[in-house]
């Protein structure tokens, strides 16, 4: 009997080593209207979830909760992040997804039974869409009254958790207290009860002699949740949250990896081409006299770099001229006249964004608004003109949290009215040239053009140190020749970052091609079938073909099969394979050693 079991059990070990493991490369939606006045800035959590998904290849949308009556819609995505918190949403209360209809909630619980990954909050769907709190006089919320409590796998009822503070038990992303002690009343719903065993706490409420679960993560048919008891535990400490920013990472690390954990080989998505661990872009607005623009286009040619000009109808026609006659250079759009659009009205709006597009030969695939002062109506006119992006809303992370160091899709918001378009956002430095060489047009000494270049030079080189090569994002140079281009001295900077970027195997290019190449990444879909010691890929690409994706590999591969070019790098002491092209329906096959 004992051999009898032995070689049945050998069997099925056999059986289930030789089972095939399909996944796809994880998509994100993170639902927001957006933050700030509703021109396309987006919350500082959301930032710290944009950079460490897009790092690890999991391509991010942000779109708006008309997106949860569209199940079709949903299920293009594997991740979904349902924040109710402010700051996430418009000001309006019945923006905020604590107010839910029962067909919402019906839908994300059949997302998630089908597979997805959902992450929110104690407060979504706690209200109906008129305000009715679904909380019933005795102060619960449970599958009787709250659809989602079985998807949570979880009771909740109101409590004052004051005198509580929340405590990690997920050491690897928090260690000990995640909040200090709450010592004024703090009214929330609390985990009282889990209704199921699958159901796994990462941190509690704790005051002493109390516990009550305040993040648990559960099981729900396919698909995982993970439910906090409070939203600021993933968002950051310096805007109003509990958490620095290495730790709200490591979440939504783990959270990425929770969306793979079938799998036995890592096989990641890169963002950029050819294996490249940052990206960098040359970009100029107009502006300065034809010596200042030679000096730019000198530094341009000598070091091979194509460059966006942003450029309004005002230039003089011999520089016109000149931009159109240089290889390198990509124009775009940065309105007809110059104005401030977040003081005119939409049809000013059209009119200066159209003209400025139909003065110049060059088709503009991005535009900049002067003083960087994007508006509402200036981004839904870009989209509604067949704009592809937009380079205003600056990134900063030295100080604060504004912009991104990866694209996104801008959110927008006004009088009620909210939209998230395909326009993408590639976010610029904070601190341009103007801000240091200004004072230059009335003292261009040596001594003032030495000191300016060298606190500019340092400020560039703590955004790319600092903030961008961490993150594995880009960084787009923004500058004018009438500032850069005053001397030898004041382009030094600029040379530097080119020189730096290189030094850093940086894909240097420039923002058009970084908006195309994005565009490209969030339209792929990847689906992998993983067998006993190999992956094979099926790429499907509505858009036809791609050049130079990379994926970082868990080891060297022993044998790859694939009818296209391609080649292996160490990067960083990491193996990545690189496809010279990829076409619709292409299959790659890597084997692996045991």
């Amino acid at each position: 009997m004992n051999k009898k079991i032995l070689i049945l059990m050998m069997i099925l070990t056999c059986f289930f080593s030789l089972k095939a493991i399909e996944y796809s490369l994880p998509k994100v939606l993170f639902v927001t209207t957006g933050d700030g006045d509703g021109r396309g800035t987006v919350s500082d959590g959301v930032i710290l979830a944009l950079q460490e998904f897009d790092k690890l290849g999991a391509f991010v949308r942000l779109d708006n909760r008309k997106i949860l009556f569209n199940p079709t819609k949903m299920n293009e995505f594997s991740i979904m992040i349902l924040p109710t918190t402010f700051g996430y949403h418009d000001a309006d209360k019945k923006y905020s997804l604590s107010f839910l209809s029962d067909l919402e909630m019906k839908n994300i619980s059949n997302w998630v039974k089908n597979g997805g990954i959902l992450i929110s909050d104690v407060y979504l769907g706690r209200n109906r869409l008129d305000g009715e709190d679904r909380i019933n006089k005795s102060g619960f919320l449970t599958a009787e009254n709250w659809s989602l409590a079985n998807c949570f796998g979880v009771n909740l009822q109101e409590k004052n958790m004051k005198n509580f503070c929340i405590v990690s038990q997920k050491s690897d992303i928090w260690s000990g207290k995640i909040t200090s002690i709450f010592h004024s009343p703090e009214w929330t719903p609390v985990v009282t009860k889990l209704n199921t065993s699958k159901a796994k706490i990462l941190a509690n409420w704790e005051n002493g002699s109390q516990k009550y679960p305040a993040v648990v993560q559960n099981n729900f048919f396919k698909g995982k949740t993970i439910l906090f008891g409070n939203f600021n535990i993933i968002h950051p400490a310096k805007d109003g949250g509990f958490s620095g920013s290495e730790e709200i990472q490591k979440f939504y690390n783990y959270v990425y990896n929770l969306s793979l954990s079938g799998r036995k080989y890592l096989i990641d998505l890169n963002p950029w081409k050819n294996g490249s661990q940052s990206a960098f872009c040359l970009s100029f607005d107009d502006g300065g006299s034809e010596n200042e623009y030679r000096r730019i286009f000198n530094l341009i040619d000598e070091n091979n770099i194509k460059t966006n000009f942003y450029v309004t109808d005002n230039i003089p026609q011999k520089i016109r001229e000149l931009l159109e006659k240089q290889k390198l250079v990509s124009l775009g759009g940065h309105s007809h006249s110059h104005p401030d659009f977040r003081n005119i009205s939409y049809g000013k709006t059209c009119s200066e964004i159209l003209m400025n597009k139909s003065n110049y030969k060059t088709d503009f695939k991005g535009f900049r608004f002067p003083y960087t002062n994007n508006s509402f109506w200036g981004m839904k006119v870009l989209e509604e003109t067949g704009f592809v992006y937009d380079s205003s809303i600056a990134v900063n992370h030295l100080d604060f949290y504004r912009g991104s160091v990866f694209p996104y899709n801008i959110p927008i918001f006004k009088d009620g009215f909210f939209q998230s378009l395909n326009l993408l956002e590639l976010s610029q430095n904070y601190h341009d040239d103007w801000y240091f060489y200004q004072n230059l047009i009335k003292d261009r000494s040596t001594k003032s053009q030495k000191i300016a270049a060298a606190k500019f030079n340092k400020y560039l080189e703590s955004l790319w140190e600092r903030a961008i090569l961490p993150n594995h994002g880009l960084m787009i140079f923004l500058g004018h020749p009438m500032y850069s281009g005053i001397s030898e001295i004041t382009v030094k900077p600029v040379e530097n970052m080119i020189k730096r970027a290189k030094e850093n195997n940086a894909w240097i290019t420039n923002p058009d091609e970084v908006a195309e190449y994005w565009n490209q990444i969030r339209n792929l879909k990847v689906n992998f079938i993983e067998k006993r010691n190999s992956v094979s890929m099926h790429f499907n690409l509505p858009n036809g073909k791609i050049t130079g994706l990379s994926f970082k590999l868990s080891q060297k591969p022993k044998k790859i099969k694939f009818a296209g070019k391609y080649y292996l790098e160490k990067i960083d002491g990491s193996d990545f394979i690189v496809f010279e092209k990829i076409e619709n329906g292409d299959v790659a096959e890597i084997k692996f050693r045991n």
